[in-house]
Order: structure tokens, then C-alpha cells, then sequence
């Protein structure tokens, strides 16, 4: 009587079942990424070329499309100071099927903090968003200004910095005499700063403020109680 090898019979099934020409090596990371890349490209390919560029009294938004056959209106949104995307002007489609270019003047600066665009699409069957360009203005000190405190004639200085930083302040008698040099720390955003004639005397002085890039001289009438 023969015996029979049921474990060699179960490995000879096994090998039979077993589908032919099947590539098992494993998804190398290359073609995981490239894959990847292809999908996001599908998504976004047909969005318009946006571009934000800042010149010195304004900042130019422009875009360039492919083909404008479903598109309804743009809409620029601009976001100041982390408060949210809000409208800043809209713009009809010239509805062009070999696409077209846009430029629009944004004029209200606002300077030392960053400012983000974006551009709203709105198309037939969706809507959808341009990627966010932020630019940002710099200006070392900006808007100076001399202000009286009504209660008691005392003068301030008010101005705006971009950074954190130092400042002179120079103060002449009428008769040309230096009664005050004294540095002053600046702060990023606004600043206000006492002018130091509570201990002098009435009448006429010269004042000299030299900030960040930025030199101001004015007269000063001194009242103070």
C-alpha cells in the first residue's frame, strides 16, 4: 500500500490557484508622488495665473486665463490685518474662448502690515479661489504729527513705525540754545511720545526728530502748566 504526501499535494493546490503575471514589487515613492502630482495638477490647471505686485503709491493685481467659456464674474478679495477676505472690487469676464489678461489698481495703502489677495471665481457650475499672494508696504515712520492735550497744553508726538527701533529727539531754544537730546524707543505701529517741556519755559523752541530713515523738524509754541 502506497502512501500519499497530503502536505505536498495542499503546496502543489496552492501553486495552481495562485494568479499568473502579477506584478508584486512594491509602489516605489517616486511614482506615489508623481501620481499625486498629477491629480492636484487636473485640479487646479484651469484656475487664471494670479499676480500681485507692490510699487510705491500702488499695488497692481493681475490674472491671465486660458479660456473663459463657463466663467460668470471675478471678484478680488483683500484681507487686512487678519480681519477676513472681504470684496474689493468685481469684474465681468470678457468671455474670451482663448482666455484674456486683467489689471486692477488697488490705491488705498495701508502700510507696515501684510496685506493678502485673492481672486473669487464664480463659474457656471461652482466656485472657486485663487491661490493667496500677500504683499507688504514698508514705511520706517510715517504720518508725524504734533498734538496739544486740551486739559493742559502738554505737546505729544504721534507717528507710526514699521519695527521696533530708536528715535532722537532734539529740542532748541528759540535762540538756538540745545535744552533736550533724548533717545526714544520706537515701537512697531503706533506711537506717542510727550514732547519734554514741562521743565522749560515759555515761548518758542525748535524741534528736531530724527527716526528711522526719517529726519522732521517743526516750531513748537510752548504753554504748558
Amino acid at each position: 500500500m502506497k502512501r500519499v504526501c497530503y502536505f505536498c499535494i495542499f503546496l502543489l493546490c496552492i501553486g495552481a490557484c495562485s494568479p499568473k503575471n502579477v506584478d508584486r514589487r512594491p509602489l516605489e515613492l517616486t511614482e506615489l508622488s508623481q501620481s499625486l502630482s498629477d491629480s492636484v495638477a487636473s485640479i487646479s490647471s484651469d484656475l487664471p495665473a494670479f499676480f500681485v505686485m507692490a510699487f510705491e503709491n500702488f499695488i497692481e493685481i493681475s490674472w491671465e486665463t486660458n479660456s473663459e467659456d463657463s466663467i460668470i464674474l471675478y471678484e478680488i478679495e483683500k484681507n487686512v490685518d487678519t480681519m477676513g477676505f472681504k470684496t474689493f472690487t468685481k469684474v465681468e469676464p470678457f468671455g474670451s474662448d482663448e482666455g484674456a489678461r486683467y489689471v486692477e489698481i488697488d490705491g488705498d495703502l495701508i502700510y507696515n502690515q501684510p496685506l493678502k489677495y485673492r481672486l473669487k471665481i464664480t463659474r457656471e457650475n461652482d466656485l472657486v479661489y485663487s491661490e493667496i499672494k500677500e504683499v507688504f508696504l514698508e514705511k520706517p515712520v510715517e504720518k508725524i504729527e504734533v498734538v496739544t492735550h486740551p486739559n493742559n497744553n502738554k505737546k505729544y508726538i504721534e507717528f507710526f513705525g514699521s519695527s521696533p527701533n530708536y528715535a532722537v529727539l532734539d529740542l532748541y531754544h528759540a535762540g538756538g540754545k540745545l535744552v533736550i537730546h533724548q533717545t526714544i524707543e520706537v515701537k512697531k505701529g503706533y506711537n506717542k511720545i510727550e514732547i519734554p517741556l514741562k521743565y522749560q519755559t515759555y515761548g518758542v523752541y525748535y524741534m528736531q526728530f530724527k527716526g528711522p530713515l526719517k529726519e522732521w523738524n517743526t516750531r513748537i509754541l510752548n504753554l504748558s502748566t
